[in-house]
C-alpha cells in the first residue's frame, strides 16, 4: 500500500502550527476524523507514551489502529518553523504523516507504515516538501520518492 494511494489533498494541513506534542496530537486528531477526534487523540498519545514516533530528522509518523477508524485515515501536516514533539534528538519535526488505521486491517496497517519510513528515510524529502508551493506538488514529491524504491 502506497501513502500517495490513501493521501488526499483535503488531508494536507499546510502551515501548521502547534505548540506542544499534545497540541499536535489534538489537531491532527480532530482534523481527520472531527466526530472521534478526542478518543483518537487518546489512542495516539499512548502510542507517544511507548516510544516517540518522531523516527527521522524532522519527521514523525503519529499512528494507531483502531476499532474507532472504518478505513484509512491518512493526514500529512508541514511546518516550516517546526513543532515541539519530544523528539529523542530534541529537534523540531517539520513534518507529520498521521496515520489512523482500521484494527481488522493490521497488515496493510503495518506495510503502510513501513513503506512511509522508507520513503521519509531519504533525508532530501523533507526540505523538497518544505519548498513545495502546494498540496499538489507535496503528492508529486511523494509519488517520485515512492519510485525509488
Amino acid at each position: 500500500m502506497n501513502l500517495t494511494e490513501i493521501l488526499e489533498e483535503p488531508n494536507i494541513f499546510l502551515d501548521f502550527r502547534a505548540e506542544t506534542k499534545e497540541e499536535v496530537l489534538k489537531k491532527l486528531a480532530s482534523g481527520l476524523m472531527p466526530e472521534k477526534g478526542e478518543a483518537v487523540y487518546d489512542l495516539l498519545n499512548e502510542r507517544e507514551q511507548i516510544m516517540s514516533t518522531a523516527v527521522a530528522p524532522g519527521f514523525a509518523i503519529p499512528h494507531c489502529h483502531t476499532e474507532l477508524a472504518d478505513h484509512f485515515y491518512v493526514g500529512l501536516a508541514v511546518s516550516k518553523e517546526g513543532v515541539e514533539f519530544n523528539s529523542l534528538n530534541k529537534q523540531k519535526i517539520n513534518v507529520l504523516v498521521i496515520i489512523i488505521a482500521p484494527k481488522k486491517e493490521i497488515n496493510k496497517y503495518l506495510s503502510l507504515l513501513s513503506h512511509t519510513s522508507r520513503i521519509f528515510s531519504h533525508h532530501q524529502i523533507i526540505d523538497d516538501i518544505l519548498g513545495a508551493t502546494g498540496k499538489a506538488e507535496i503528492l508529486e514529491i511523494l509519488k517520485r520518492y515512492e519510485e525509488l524504491r
